[in-house]
């Protein structure tokens, strides 16, 4: 039976698809975080520690996924960092070592590309080799899961690398395959172990379906898959140092098990709808994969289906006898087995997975990257019949081909550096699902341009996310109330849940405000910021209202039928001040002339609080600018009130601070200072 290519013919297409991988994954690569990777940096760091500097294998036990593979990678690139920077790695110093842990973690990904290229090279051909291999580099989805220090990406290559050896074994039964299979599923393993027991469940299925169909010996089909199995636990060993010394983890994965199979995804992702819904891993790979990419699968998976039904082999259904002897000709007569495996090893697994009760997304990735593979095989089925049919256009088809290959790579740059965040034009994933933290360094670029930002204390949804990016202080939105919070950020995935869940509430609380900024990707809003700057802001006071004094602000209002405003007062720790205070509302700064007058008794007025001032309703006040002050011309001192202000301008307009009566020609404009008076709309 042919082989198509060997290693040496397919090294272009091996090398130019790892190219495009690096080209699509390296722009923004580490610019963003995502909530799970706060942990997962750690504990790398902790990995490398715990090994190469207190000799303690047993401390590689970081958790039970294990994640080995990627706390290899990630913690060499941590601890040549550390090496470099002088200090180890914290929650409160991320920022200094994001790339350092995501650039190995995505170098090993592209590497597995490749080797998934030339594999399928060996199995369907160059032609297929390279469009499956150019769709799995490029799908954004699958770029994005590329750039972050997580363990799913890596598990989903290892897995597809472990089968595709496996099958090629099958067409040519070389002990090289059973090598490579084996050592990629116990990398699998070392990477996430319960799922990944499914490749060898699968290989079973193909090795006994097999031996019934005659074409192995029970004795064969034996050898290769405790073959396998044995090299896999060999790997897993060796790439998992805790397993030498440690003993009991049988009762840590029954814990898993138990967790994983009766555990929604926890509170925090649970929807109304609930993500344990029946059709929810076919809503992530509509949503997930590219129209063009899961269309062009989906119809691969029908034409097999087809085909395999009717007659077995994909060849022997074509009636037309110079199609047929193409396909022969080309060895796509043995694609029609392997594509068969290929869809019932993604179908099964997803079927495997969906009975647990936890679902995520990225849960679904070892079954998602199937799609480019089945994607480049129907394309390139496509290629060959198109070819055959139209032999004089061979120019125009090639520069299609080509104008289809830079649209592909396009989209993928198009995403960057939220390429994670991809979700296809039909609105069929929950909101519950989207976003896992991308769009929250923007946020914190946002705030530490604010003039406060060295003191500013905000409370946020993945407050660690947020914490590693802005240099305040970051609370969870737990917090919110705290009167040091001067900013709320919500984000994405906080809608769609239950009415009763936290998230719901916070969402509910601000549903009227409006944020003072939003994150965006892709035209769609992630993060939302809200500003409640309290009086913890305006540490400070103008002195006594008293006399001539006036103390003003110039406000952007933006409503319609504006009607109060609070300012933030003082009365000197409780004095028993009952003079008059009086609250003009004028149409510029410049003029003397109140829209508004509003007169209370200080005694009314409470220590270090908001008052409200509420006047009639102002027709047509939305995006107009006014002036609004203070004044309390019979107040004298120990009988008056103060206004507070903070010394730096972080509210739009300005403050006037006039101590003195006018003197000719002068207006409140000549009194401007810098800072900003205490107030609310």
């Amino acid at each position: 039976m042919k082989i198509p290519d060997t290693f040496m013919r397919a090294r272009w297409v091996i090398g130019l698809v790892m190219l495009i991988a690096l080209i699509v994954r390296i722009p923004g690569l580490g610019s963003f975080m995502t909530v799970d990777e706060e942990k997962w940096m750690v504990r790398s760091g902790l990995y490398w520690h715990k090994i190469f500097r207190d000799g303690d294998v047993g401390g590689a036990f970081v958790t039970t996924h294990p994640g080995a593979t990627l706390t290899w990678l990630a913690g060499a690139g941590i601890f040549a960092q550390e090496t470099r920077l002088g200090f180890d790695i914290d929650t409160s110093n991320l920022e200094y070592f994001r790339k350092a842990a995501v650039w190995p973690v995505m170098t090993a990904i592209v590497l597995l590309i490749g080797v998934s290229v030339w594999l399928l090279s060996r199995l369907f051909g160059r032609r297929v080799a390279w469009w499956s291999g150019l769709l799995l580099a490029s799908e954004p989805y699958l770029a994005g899961m590329s750039q972050v220090a997580h363990v799913d990406m890596l598990l989903s290559m290892f897995m597809l690398v472990a089968v595709l050896a496996f099958l090629v074994n099958q067409i040519d039964g070389r002990i090289r395959w059973w090598i490579i299979s084996g050592t990629a599923g116990g990398l699998a393993m070392a990477t996430k172990l319960l799922p990944s027991l499914w490749l060898f469940v699968f290989m079973a299925i193909v090795l006994i379906w097999r031996v019934l169909a005659g074409e192995r010996s029970w004795r064969e089909a034996m050898r290769l898959w405790w073959f396998v199995l044995g090299m896999s636990v060999v790997v897993f060993y060796a790439a998992w140092p805790a397993l030498w010394v440690k003993h009991g983890l049988d009762a840590y994965y029954q814990r898993d098990v138990v967790n994983i199979v009766t555990v929604d995804h926890g509170a925090g992702a649970k929807s109304a709808a609930g993500p344990a819904s029946n059709g929810f891993y076919a809503r992530t790979i509509v949503g997930r994969l590219t129209i063009f990419t899961w269309l062009v699968a989906l119809g691969t998976i029908l034409a097999t289906a087809r085909n395999i039904f009717e007659t077995k082999l994909l060849a022997r259904s074509i009636a037309r006898e110079d199609i047929r002897l193409a396909l022969k000709k080309s060895g796509m007569h043995v694609w029609a087995q392997s594509l068969l495996w290929l869809i019932l090893y993604g179908v099964g697994f997803l079927a495997m997975i969906s009975l647990a009760a936890k679902k995520s997304d990225r849960y679904a990735l070892p079954a998602l990257v199937l799609g480019p593979v089945l994607a480049g095989v129907g394309v390139g089925l496509a290629w060959l019949v198109i070819r055959k049919k139209w032999p004089e256009k061979k120019k125009v088809w090639k520069g299609v081909g080509g104008g289809l290959a830079v649209l592909i790579v396009w989209q993928a740059l198009a995403w960057s550096p939220y390429a994670i965040a991809f979700n296809g034009p039909f609105k069929v994933r929950p909101m519950t699902q989207q976003g896992w933290g991308e769009g929250l360094d923007q946020v914190g670029a946002w705030l530490n341009r604010h003039p406060l930002a060295d003191r500013l204390v905000i409370a946020s949804w993945y407050p660690g996310v947020t914490r590693t990016y802005f240099k305040g202080t970051t609370m969870s939105l737990s917090s919110r109330d705290d009167d040091r919070v001067g900013y709320v950020v919500t984000y994405r995935n906080m809608y769609g849940r239950e009415p009763d869940d936290v998230a719901s509430n916070v969402l509910d609380e601000f549903r009227d405000k409006k944020p003072v900024y939003v994150v965006e990707i892709q035209g769609e809003p992630y993060a939302w910021v809200y500003e409640q700057l309290g009086l913890y802001y305006y540490p400070l006071h103008a002195g006594e209202l008293v006399g001539d004094m006036e103390v003003g602000q110039v406000v952007q209002v933006d409503r319609d039928n504006w009607e109060s405003i609070d300012i933030g007062m003082a009365t000197f720790s409780g004095r028993n001040n009952n003079k008059e205070v009086i609250l003009h509302v004028r149409e510029n700064i410049d003029s003397q002339v109140d829209l508004r007058t509003v007169r209370v008794k200080a005694e009314d007025i409470a220590d270090s609080d908001w008052h409200k001032f509420r006047f009639d309703p102002i027709e047509g006040s939305r995006g107009k600018k006014y002036f609004v002050s203070l004044t309390s011309p019979a107040s004298v001192k120990g009988n008056a009130v103060t206004v507070k202000f903070v010394d730096r301008d972080i509210r739009a307009g300005e403050m006037v601070l006039r101590r003195r009566a006018f003197k000719d020609g002068e207006t409140n404009r000549d009194f401007i200072r810098n800072g900003d008076m205490a107030y609310r709309l």
